[in-house]
């Protein structure tokens, strides 16, 4: 149950911004504060951050990919590079899906930081 509201919260977040961006980004002269570069028409963009946006599940600062995971400073894969790159200090899993991320490359990305 916990899992459903947390999609539901997660689909309402996705929308809001999915309108949102555009329009704000249409009147904006230029890039959005704290949101990046974001190309018109809703395309995504591999800079976007969003700034105090912090995510409580995996994707944030406390999960595997934050600083507290095997990635962070005292982590045992602390020299090799993060396979998503800065997403838990910006924004977590949101901001993985608006710089075009899928579970696709998601998987890809885990796979190759490993070698495989």
């Amino acid at each position: 149950m916990f899992i459903a509201k947390r999609l539901t919260a997660m689909a309402a977040v996705i929308g809001v911004v999915a309108v949102g961006a555009p329009v704000a980004a249409a009147s904006a002269a230029g890039p959005l504060a704290g949101l990046g570069q974001l190309t018109p028409g809703g395309g995504n963009s591999a800079d976007v951050c969003l700034n105090g946006v912090v995510d409580p599940g995996p994707l944030g600062p406390s999960g595997p990919y934050g600083v507290d995971g095997p990635w962070g400073a005292n982590g045992p894969m602390h020299s090799s590079p993060n396979p998503l790159g800065n997403v838990a200090g910006c924004g977590g899993g949101l901001a993985f899906v608006l710089r075009g991320g899928t579970v696709a490359s998601y998987v890809q990305a885990n796979l190759a930081s490993v070698g495989r």
